[in-house]
């Protein structure tokens, strides 16, 4: 027979939640009033949004009063956050967002949620030092970087030369970090050696030639890139090698064992196509179209990786919700924390982001679980257990678990 009355695994959240935000205050975005704010509450009813409040005070009374599952705020600034439709609101510029999240780690269901983090905080490093800061020349001030409390992380930018870029400008920045359209022609410099064809069509025949690796931009980048993923290539197995080539696009066996015996092959009277590569950044497989194309695009799809996974939808979206810094993820019980880049390669969020205390609690478990939180592992059987209040509101807002009656 069912019980009455709400579900005691929320009621607990929901009131430890409301408990958290009395005494935590979060960090306020600026240009506060301008903003709309959204909200999950824990009644299941879906989203509570087209909201503004007058002062900090109200809002934080707000989370106090209802301890809400989820809290964003837009990107975007607006003269009326509070009208109900889009069109009435007055949008008068929007930040540039960044969303890496784990969703597009290729494996990511064969890894632990450390692994996950692990693995997202190596790539959005990667957006930041070579993308943004770099390639887009923004400075670090500008730059706000945020753990999500879930399985990701989110960067933001408020240099006041993006507020007004629309949503086609806005995709076009990431295009250029997923190299999306990237014309590899110009990756190369280009250096006539022989003219040939006939008379009347006559053509020009090209050497290929990497840029210095310290050059900026793309070209710096796929040219180190192909150092890096040569070496790679050099220390495996022929057999593994060729089908580590394979993977390409457009790379079949027979133009990988060619890819493989120009970079390789000993010949008798000169180097090895790789040791030319690395002297001289000529390498012969980049002279005949179809071969450079296909190993050029392979290369470019090793260089980009998950930074190159922006979420493209996310950053074009001039409207967007996002998580406030400061706040609680409903789905982890973690917090939302804002982040310098001196800081970000030490951060640990199973222990930097848990807020909820250590002491002893009975829950049920649904499921047979492996996880760590706090610097503590844990194996555990389904069925019930005691466990650190910290690790036990985990497993609840995980839906993994429900408190124990009485």
């Amino acid at each position: 027979m069912e019980k009455d009355g709400p579900d005691p695994t929320i009621k607990y959240l929901q009131g430890k939640f409301a408990e958290y935000y009395k005494g935590h205050e979060p960090d306020w975005p600026p240009r506060f009033g301008a903003r709309e704010w959204a909200f999950f509450l824990w009644d299941g009813k879906g989203m509570l949004r087209h909201t503004a409040f007058l002062s900090q005070a109200k809002l934080m009374q707000f989370l106090g009063s209802s301890g809400p599952r989820h809290v964003y705020y837009s990107s975007a600034y607006y003269q009326k956050p509070a009208a109900q439709t889009m069109g009435q609101k007055g949008w008068l510029g929007a930040d540039l967002i960044f969303d890496i999240d784990a969703d597009h780690i290729k494996g990511a269901e064969n890894l632990t949620y450390r692994q996950m983090l692990d693995k997202v905080k190596e790539e959005i490093i990667k957006l930041v030092d070579e993308y943004l800061l770099r390639d887009l020349a923004f400075d670090e001030k500008d730059l706000e970087l945020v753990f999500s409390g879930g399985r990701g992380y989110h960067v933001h930018v408020r240099d006041p030369r993006v507020w007004e870029l629309d949503s086609h400008e806005r995709k076009e920045v990431v295009d250029y970090i997923m190299a999306t359209d990237l014309n590899t022609e110009e990756l190369f410099d280009k250096k006539p050696v022989a003219v040939g064809g006939s008379k009347e069509h006559p053509k020009t025949y090209f050497k290929y030639i990497l840029p210095d690796s310290r050059e900026g931009g793309w070209r710096g980048r796929f040219s180190n890139s192909i150092k890096k993923y040569v070496t790679i290539l050099e220390k495996m197995e022929k057999k593994d090698a060729i089908k580590e080539l394979e993977q390409g696009e457009g790379i079949g066996e027979k133009m990988a064992i060619k890819i493989y015996g120009i970079l390789f092959d000993k010949r008798p009277n000169g180097p090895r196509g790789v040791d030319t590569l690395r002297e001289r950044n000529i390498v012969e497989l980049f002279d005949e179209e179809k071969t450079r194309n296909a190993f050029t695009k392979l290369v470019i799809d090793k260089t980009k990786g998950y930074a190159g996974e922006a979420d493209a939808p996310v950053t074009k979206d001039v409207n967007r919700l996002i998580r406030l810094p400061g706040s609680l993820h409903g789905k982890s019980s973690l917090r939302v924390i804002p982040l310098s880049l001196d800081d970000v390669a030490a951060f640990d969020p199973l222990v930097d982001a848990v807020v909820f205390g250590d002491e002893p609690m009975k829950v049920v478990l649904k499921k047979d679980l492996k996880f760590d939180i706090k610097g503590q592992a844990y194996d555990l059987k389904a069925g019930e257990a005691e466990l650190p209040q910290h690790a036990a509101i985990f497993l609840m807002a995980r839906g993994e678990a429900t408190i124990k009656d009485g």
